[in-house]
C-alpha cells in the first residue's frame, strides 16, 4: 500500500465522536501545576549536597576511585566489588534527581 491508498482507507472509515464539553471538564478538573518554589528548593538542597560531598576531605577522590574500580573490572571481565556498584548507582541516581528537578521547571 502506498500512502495515498492508505489516506482514502483511513478517510473512508473516519467516524467523528462529539464529546459534548468532556475534555473542557477534563482539563478544569487536573490538578494545578506545582510552583516554582519547590523546585527551587528541590534543586537548590541537591545543588547543596553535592557541594557538601566535594568539600569533605577525600570524598570526591573515594568517589572516582570506586568508580575507575568499577571500569576497570569490567574492561578485565571481572565481577567489580559492590561498594564499586553502589558508588555508581549512587551518582546515577543524583544526576537522575538533578536531571528530573531541571527537567520539571516550568518556566
Amino acid at each position: 500500500m502506498n500512502e495515498q491508498s492508505l489516506k482514502k482507507l483511513f478517510t473512508s472509515y473516519k467516524v467523528d465522536i462529539r464529546d459534548d464539553g468532556f475534555s473542557e471538564r477534563v482539563i478544569h478538573r487536573l490538578p494545578e501545576r506545582r510552583s516554582i518554589l519547590s523546585q527551587i528548593i528541590m534543586s537548590g538542597f541537591i545543588m547543596l549536597g553535592l557541594i557538601l560531598m566535594f568539600i569533605m576531605p577525600g570524598f570526591a577522590a573515594l568517589v572516582l576511585e570506586q568508580i575507575s574500580s568499577l571500569i576497570t573490572s569490567i574492561n578485565h571481565s571481572q565481577m567489580p566489588s559492590a561498594s564499586s556498584i553502589a558508588v555508581y548507582f549512587g551518582m546515577l541516581a543524583l544526576l537522575g534527581t538533578i536531571g528530573y528537578s531541571v527537567a520539571r521547571v516550568d518556566i
